[in-house]
């Protein structure tokens, strides 16, 4: 989802700055199979070692939280100024929250 969201936002992105790019922006449409298989090969990678390095996120709303800041990754392949949308949603940083929240809930009780 995020990534054929992300392309359709990098196609209206070219369009609104009036870029003209040397293949047209529509051209991933089509590389969108293979966005998702590198999208969710890394993830995996990315949440093995997270999980065994640092800590299981539990739940289920955690869960789709962590899986759609995944989506930030290929939200930075839009331009520079979505790249600062990657630096703020990027799952390592979601994750950082995630436990500071749950520090924060068990510290209150």
């Amino acid at each position: 989802m995020a990534v054929i969201a992300s392309l359709a936002i990098r196609v209206l992105y070219y369009e609104a700055a009036g870029l003209q790019p040397n293949v047209a922006p529509q051209m991933a449409y089509y590389f969108a199979p293979l966005f998702i298989v590198l999208l969710v090969a890394v993830a995996a990678g990315v949440e093995a070692v997270l999980s065994r390095f640092w800590f299981v996120v539990r739940g289920r709303v955690n869960n789709v939280v962590v899986g759609l800041s995944y989506g930030s990754c290929v939200v930075a392949l839009i331009g520079p100024a979505a790249a600062l949308t990657f630096l703020v949603t990027n799952p390592v940083v979601v994750r950082a929250v995630i436990r500071r929240v749950h520090r924060h809930e068990a510290s209150a009780v």
